[in-house]
């Protein structure tokens, strides 16, 4: 049997609780009931890889011990320092015998909730679908302030087996699955929006989001056309102004990528300006929070990928060292978070290829080997990650092969 894929109710679910996420400005309390934890893993999961995006992290507790009570409390109501903004993934106990220890923690957090408010960030409580009517009994003001309590769908059936096929990755499979079913969606959110006479709301990140697949999944004309009626969206007025600005900012970074794809590369130049003008726009605007912050080293990142491309060396430099201060600064705020850490690696990977392609070999190995710490760092904290693997070896493959120059060997 194959794995089973999420189904468009999954969607749905991901969608509304990504927005909740990454949109609310003060606490957010969401209750999710499931039974089946195949749902609740890849909800998580999900979620996590958004909150990435923006120097965050989606951290996941379980009141299933003694010790895992603790620590969970510890999570919710007393965050480590770096993860005031943390979201906070709380499963409780499925069984019905661990059901007075869920009462237990519950009460407690109803005692301090006032403690669990005063952080601007999300926690989801999730448990079976049987403790839903006994939660707001056994917790009634935490309750009364949840943002939504939501019955979670069930995963779907493997589906029957059938030849593999040729020259595609399973990952690769993965990601053409998403993209078609966000696809799919999108098609039916941009129908809804014609057919009201533009009277209708659209969501568009989930329309950047399917572009984004797209792109990456090398379908540039589709691709093309969700970004250019996300543009047009775009161009319309918008009510909160950083959300107009960082969707227009990730939109003109997605005309840089399917520019470059493309061979486009005054396309690619212009849209990576327009996109960087909106990235200082925005850090004005917040105070340079992460979010703003990395969004303007992702920015300056981009600009000198098209510069390079173009033959200007000195002026990608410049925006790769530009870059580099942003991203030793995300990762002293962040408190050395793998998407930090790996975004550092990017950057100083970079700088460490134009140092040997300049043939200022001692300047490439210490830039390599930084590059291998800021990997190897990462994958630390997350050691099944099949990207920062690949990005360790891939640094110290590049390392290892620099001829001697009176450096000494990294041990």
């Amino acid at each position: 049997m194959q794995p089973a894929e999420p189904a468009l109710v999954h969607y749905q679910a991901l969608r509304r609780l990504r927005r909740m996420l990454l949109r609310s400005a003060q606490a957010v309390l969401v209750y999710q009931w499931c039974d089946d934890p195949r749902t609740a893993q890849w909800l998580q999961q999900q979620l996590d890889n958004a909150l990435r995006a923006s120097s965050r992290r989606m951290l996941r507790c379980a009141v299933a011990d003694e010790a895992g009570y603790h620590a969970t409390l510890d999570a919710v109501l007393a965050p480590a320092p770096g993860q005031e903004r943390f979201a906070v993934w709380v499963d409780l106990p499925a069984a019905p015998a661990a059901w007075a220890m869920a009462d237990h923690w519950l009460a407690r957090v109803n005692e301090r909730r006032q403690q669990l408010l005063q952080h601007a960030r999300a926690v989801i409580v999730c448990g079976p679908t049987a403790y839903e009517a006994r939660a707001g009994e056994v917790a009634p003001d935490l309750w009364s302030v949840r943002s939504t309590s939501t019955i979670l769908p069930a995963w779907p059936a493997p589906a029957p087996e059938t030849a593999p096929a040729l020259l595609t990755s399973p990952k690769g499979q993965a990601q053409a699955g998403t993209a078609d079913a966000l696809l799919g969606l999108w098609k039916q959110a941009w129908q809804g929006l014609q057919g009201s006479g533009g009277q209708s709301r659209i969501d568009l990140g989930l329309g950047l989001e399917t572009a984004s697949l797209l792109i990456r999944g090398w379908n540039l004309d589709a691709a093309a056309q969700v970004l250019q009626q996300v543009q047009q969206c775009l161009a319309q007025p918008a009510g909160d102004d950083r959300l107009a600005l960082r969707q227009a900012m990730r939109a003109e970074g997605l005309a840089v990528d399917l520019a470059s794809r493309q061979r486009n590369w005054p396309r690619a130049r212009d849209a990576a300006h327009a996109a960087l003008q909106l990235a200082t726009q925005l850090v004005a605007l917040t105070g340079e929070s992460p979010e703003a912050l990395r969004d303007w080293s992702v920015s300056l990142e981009k600009m000198g990928d098209v510069q390079r491309a173009l033959g200007d060396v000195a002026g990608a430099r410049g925006r790769y060292e530009e870059c580099l201060k942003l991203r030793e600064r995300l990762v002293a705020l962040t408190g050395e978070s793998p998407e930090a850490l790996r975004n550092l690696h990017a950057v100083l990977f970079r700088l460490a290829d134009l140092a040997e392609e300049a043939g200022d070999l001692p300047r490439a190995r210490e830039l390599f080997h930084r590059t291998c710490t800021a990997a190897q760092a990462a994958l630390r904290q997350s050691p099944l990650s099949k990207d920062l693997q690949d990005d360790v070896a891939r640094a110290q493959a590049r390392l290892d092969a620099l001829p001697n120059v009176g450096q000494p060997e990294t041990p």
